[in-house]
């Protein structure tokens, strides 16, 4: 575990390694929040069994992204990742559901098209406008470089990879990308079952 970093006991995961600016974007209230957003948004209330949050599904997704990118790192080191693309990687993974609203999809489908007819808004929109919030109010310090905020803001729209390597696959496996097998939906798919996703 880095220093300043924290270990998080995940009932699906296990033990999870935080970096400190993961658990500095933890702290905040806007984070914190997601605890009490189900992952399965109004199904709880028919399954009581699925109470799975966004804040237990973002943590795990983080861990997938960090774990998916330090095998990248190891088995071919000649990608050259760096350490701000591995950052990158873990806060997409992180922050990737920081806009849900109640309900969860609910809330994206039904509820704002009805509230505000007319109104383009995505949970992946206002994500980035939550991180913006999180920057300006100084809640993730002061050293966090343009380059990974950008990154972690293109991955969670579901499209930008790391700085410096072409294509999409980094960014795709972490977050909202059209791929089968991303790092949410392993997750997701953890958690309804039961079983690590490795």
């Amino acid at each position: 575990m880095s220093r300043g970093g924290k270990e998080y006991f995940d009932p699906i995961h296990g033990a999870i390694d935080l970096d400190p600016l993961a658990v500095r974007c933890m702290d905040t209230p806007v984070f914190q929040r997601l605890r009490e957003l189900k992952q399965l948004g109004s199904s709880y209330y028919v399954f009581g069994g699925a109470s799975h949050n966004r804040f237990e599904h973002s943590v795990g997704v983080y861990h997938l992204s960090r774990t998916m990118i330090d095998r990248f790192c190891s088995s071919q080191p000649e990608l050259g990742i760096t350490d701000d693309e591995r950052s990158a990687v873990g806060l997409a993974g992180l922050l990737h559901d920081l806009g849900h609203g109640p309900f969860s999809h609910v809330f994206d489908a039904e509820f704002i098209p009805r509230a505000r007819p007319g109104v383009s808004w995505t949970h992946e929109q206002m994500s980035i406008n939550l991180i913006d919030v999180m920057l300006e109010q100084g809640e993730l310090g002061d050293d966090i470089s343009p380059d990974v905020v950008a990154s972690v803001k293109g991955m969670i729209m579901g499209g930008k990879a790391p700085k410096g390597h072409g294509g999409k696959g980094t960014a795709d496996s972490t977050a909202n990308a059209p791929a089968d097998a991303t790092m949410d939906r392993r997750d997701s798919a953890a958690a309804t079952t039961g079983a690590s996703a490795p």
